[in-house]
């Protein structure tokens, strides 16, 4: 996901310039030369001044700060004529976003979310005033506003590239996107949730789409990774780029990492994560309240079954207690072994070596 960049514009260095810059140079070396002696003429004890301008040292340091003097001043003064020139300008146009890979949606989907996601960054950048390529703010004026993307995770690098033949200057930014792992359903829409429980922008409805709507083909592509959760809390859920702060969305977001890590899918398929017997908040006591016997559901796919797994105490919420991840995944390998179509009872659990 990159814009092409800007090339043209001429070299920098003519023969007026190296006129002009040997001439300068000339002139603040008489005019130090000159004010010199009138300070020799005009402040007392000249003997003292003449003695001390007569003196070999003196001369040689005196030397030495007027040339680095007349090399800053050098220098200065070449910096800002090649900030004139065209080829060192930055703006928006001269800046390339690489995002890296969608992985978690395919096909038509995956095209249509790299152009949403692309068109909301260099949005943000369009205001961007006109710069240069000396200037160092402009690399954290980059990052702020890419940063205020709800799409953005981190800012990774960016890259400040000169001039070199045609191509003129650009800046090169890596961009690490959020990646959803959950679908929480609240009501009759979706909204995708990353790790961190960050709300993404994309909100979408629930089988009331039109089939040719914008929202029911992105969400034909996204990635069946992405674990549904549902029996969330229905009050209206926090502005993209905001952290869902609801113990449901938290445990549903650390039990799908569980899942996730240990691989379960590839011991029995988890379609959904109930999170109804999941309290929304924190009691006075600093404990989240779950309906006793139950927890957090594993739904299978229903034409699987119409069992529910109860895993318990989401890790995010676990104490002593409660057995390990391990000791659950173990748990789950041994139901689906003894009943891999869950068909002999219509409740099991994770948390407890009951049938």
């Amino acid at each position: 996901m990159a814009r092409k960049k800007k090339g043209g514009g001429s070299r920098g260095g003519s023969p007026w310039y190296l006129a002009m810059f040997t001439g300068l140079f000339a002139l603040i070396a008489g005019a130090v030369m000159l004010l010199v002696r009138l300070l020799l003429k005009i402040l007392p004890e000249r003997e003292w001044w003449a003695a001390l301008f007569a003196s070999r040292r003196f001369r040689l340091h005196a030397s030495v700060v007027l040339s680095f003097v007349l090399f800053m001043a050098g220098l200065r003064l070449m910096r800002g004529h090649l900030e004139a020139q065209e080829r060192y300008v930055i703006d928006p146009s001269r800046i390339t976003l690489s995002t890296g890979a969608i992985t978690w949606a395919e096909g038509e989907s995956r095209t249509l979310l790299e152009s949403m996601i692309s068109n909301d960054l260099y949005q943000r950048l369009s205001n961007l005033p006109q710069s240069h390529a000396f200037d160092d703010e402009i690399l954290a004026s980059v990052a702020q506003k890419l940063k205020a993307s709800p799409w953005v995770s981190s800012v990774e690098r960016i890259e400040r590239h000169f001039p070199a033949e045609q191509v003129s200057s650009c800046l090169a930014v890596s961009l690490k996107i959020r990646k959803p792992v959950v679908m929480v359903e609240v009501g009759d829409a979706i909204y995708l949730v990353d790790s961190d429980c960050v709300v993404l922008p994309y909100v979408t409805a629930i089988n009331t789409a039109e089939p040719t709507s914008l929202d029911a083909r992105i969400a034909a592509g996204l990635s069946p990774a992405i674990r549904r959760v549902i029996h969330a809390d229905s009050r209206q859920p926090p502005v993209p780029g905001a952290q869902w702060l609801n113990e449901q969305i938290r445990a549903a977001v650390s039990v799908e990492a569980a899942l996730r890590q240990h691989k379960a899918d590839n011991i029995m398929p988890i379609e959904a994560i109930d999170v109804a017997d999941v309290g929304t908040k924190r009691s006075y006591t600093g404990t989240v309240p779950y309906t006793p016997g139950r927890g957090v559901g594993l739904v299978p796919p229903r034409e699987l079954s119409e069992a529910m797994i109860f895993w318990g105490k989401a890790p995010v919420h676990a104490n002593g207690m409660e057995p390990s991840i391990e000791d659950k995944m173990t748990r789950l390998r041994v139901i689906s072994d003894a009943d891999p179509g869950l068909q002999q009872n219509p409740i099991y659990w994770l948390n407890t070596q009951t049938p």
